[in-house]
């Protein structure tokens, strides 16, 4: 694991410290090191009103570079595979709040039924956010 200028702050881990950047280095434990990964999910946010460049890295080969305006980083790797370290690094200070690895078999799940509301009225003027439940064919 390697870490230069990460402090804790209120909108998640803060990378970086006046004009310089930070960089959060970590290894997969082992058990994770045999499953391959197919998506890289990093939420970031700008520290004050300057954006700055966020860059994820996956076994030291650069796989995406973005801005820390655009609120979460996507990497969909071209074909899955088995990574040892991700890095996060960024030019200067920004928020990273949540990274997430999407690993192992995806699966396609048909879908048995969708159930959704038959009728609703909503006044002129309101709004109201519906909820769709749906089952998949390998529920219980």
């Amino acid at each position: 694991m390697y870490i230069s200028k990460i402090y804790k702050g209120t909108g998640g881990l803060k990378f970086g410290s006046n004009r310089a950047g930070g960089e959060l280095a970590f290894e997969l434990v082992s058990s994770l090191k045999s499953i391959t990964c197919s998506e890289i999910l990093v939420d970031v946010a700008q520290y004050g009103t300057k954006s700055t460049t966020v860059s994820i890295y996956g076994d030291d080969e650069l796989l995406i570079s973005g801005s820390s305006a655009d609120s979460q980083l996507d990497v969909k790797l071209s074909s899955p595979k088995q990574l040892e370290e991700i890095a996060i690094t960024t030019s200067s200070r920004a928020y990273v709040s949540k990274i997430t690895l999407v690993c192992g078999e995806i699966k396609e799940v048909p879908v048995t039924g969708i159930s959704i509301p038959a009728t609703k009225s909503i006044s002129l003027g309101n709004s109201e956010q519906l909820s769709v439940s749906y089952t998949p064919s390998n529920a219980n």
